[in-house]
């Protein structure tokens, strides 16, 4: 390998790296905006909930109605409450996989679309910016690989023509 093809091969891997780094250092202010719009979901949910409960509120409705409406109303703010709860008290470590196995689509892209990154300072930033660095750099080496293998192959049959 010449000089400039390891330096590439450097530039490239840093570059991976750092996109990676940068990604996944935003992943907790991501979460955080996250949990303040699934909030907002969660106390309108339970508002929706405690209405329904009123008996004044849905006089004119038959009560089979009233009974699903109920159970639905329930069973939504049970769910984001129980989201919301399980994302927000998990570990540094669970965090990642809490939010994916609870993430809300709908809300997840709606956050997507108002997120505004933010430069973390803290432990929990520098963690997510150093494992995103390491998956960069992972991901870059098995992108690579099948390139320098098929070169290593070609090389090893170049020495064996010459000698």
């Amino acid at each position: 390998m010449s000089w400039l093809t390891r330096k590439l091969d450097s530039l490239i891997g840093a570059v991976f790296g750092g996109v990676g780094g940068a990604l996944a250092s935003q992943f907790d202010a991501f979460v955080l905006q996250y949990l303040q719009r699934l909030g907002g979901h969660m106390d309108e949910a339970q508002r929706s909930y405690k209405l329904a409960l009123d008996p004044d509120h849905y006089r004119d409705m038959a009560t089979e109605v009233r009974a699903m409406l109920l159970a639905e109303a329930r069973s939504r703010a049970d769910e984001l409450d129980s989201a919301f709860r399980s994302i927000a008290e998990s570990d540094i470590l669970h965090r990642p996989f809490s939010f994916f196995a609870n993430m809300d689509t709908g809300i997840a892209a709606r956050t997507f679309e108002t997120f505004r990154p933010a430069l973390p300072f803290d432990l929990t930033g520098l963690i997510y910016a150093g494992t995103g660095i390491i998956l960069g750099l992972i991901v870059y080496e098995l992108l690579k690989a099948p390139f320098v293998l098929r070169l290593r192959r070609r090389d090893a049959r170049r020495s064996d023509i010459r000698y």
